[in-house]
């Protein structure tokens, strides 16, 4: 997401889940204690098995406190306290796209991949020294590219790949690319961004985080309502609908709407 659009979907999520859960509390006679109460729950829960002892100790804290004002809090508070909430998993969520390192991803990316993926075949790469084999000799884009050009001119478009390996959403980018298309944003998981090089490149490139560890339901709302802005601000999204790789390879017989739904609450909006 560009710099510019962050604010604003940052504020507007926070404002459309808020909103949501207050009627929810409204329609069902519950309170927003119950929502935060849940919150705490399930994050003190995820963060027992934490790895990083700085975030574990971080989250504690925060969490510590929140129950700390919800106990001792009243309505106000308690919506104060949901705001802050999706305000933390939105800026966690929420990804960023960079011109110029996109610029940069382009011109050497293909290359770089290109190696990769060939890296299996030394035989190969050694007939084509000191020329390497570029990403272009390896992926074969075909199919109806012309009708999703003109797809891309009547609306947004929502790519929906099979998901067989963690180069997919990479691989995707560079076809986009080659057809002459705006990049796409995708979710990618946490563990993705661990790597400091490729997690840089994943940020500043449109993906936002997935912590599929996070069971909180107010987590997911707030995935779902960033999904759904970037739709509506005119991103091209792709999601798998898998959920997760396909180890065999074959297309998947079941699908989790999870964030694909979001398409039809975009297109509703």
């Amino acid at each position: 997401m560009r710099r510019e659009d962050q604010e604003r979907v940052l504020t507007e999520v926070q404002s459309r889940v808020l909103a949501e859960k207050i009627a929810q509390a409204t329609a069902t006679g519950g309170a927003l204690d119950e929502v935060i109460a849940d919150s705490i729950y399930y994050e003190r829960l995820r963060l027992k098995e934490e790895p990083d002892a700085r975030e574990r100790k971080e989250g504690l804290a925060f969490w510590g406190r929140v129950q700390r004002r919800m106990n001792r809090g009243g309505d106000r508070s308690h919506r104060a306290l949901v705001g802050e909430i999706v305000s933390r998993y939105a800026a966690e969520i929420c990804g960023n796209f960079d011109e110029r390192v996109y610029r940069i991803a382009t011109q050497i990316g293909p290359s770089a991949l290109g190696l990769l993926v060939n890296a299996v075949s030394p035989k190969r790469l050694l007939t084509r020294f000191p020329a390497f084999p570029g990403l272009e000799d390896s992926v074969v884009i075909q199919g109806e590219t012309e009708h999703i050009r003109r797809l891309h001119e009547l609306g947004t478009v929502i790519v929906v790949p099979q998901h067989v390996s963690n180069l997919d959403s990479v691989v995707m980018g560079f076809a986009v690319y080659q057809l002459g298309l705006p990049p796409l944003i995708y979710g990618a998981g946490l563990n993705l961004f661990s790597n400091p090089l490729m997690g840089f490149f994943m940020h500043n490139l449109g993906a936002y985080t997935v912590d599929r560890r996070k069971k909180d339901r107010l987590y997911k709302d707030v995935l779902k309502q960033y999904a759904t802005l970037t739709l509506e601000l005119g991103y091209d999204n792709l999601f798998f609908p898998g959920g997760t790789r396909s180890r065999s390879g074959a297309i998947e017989r079941y699908l989790k709407m999870g964030l694909l739904g979001s398409g039809v609450t975009a297109y509703v909006n």
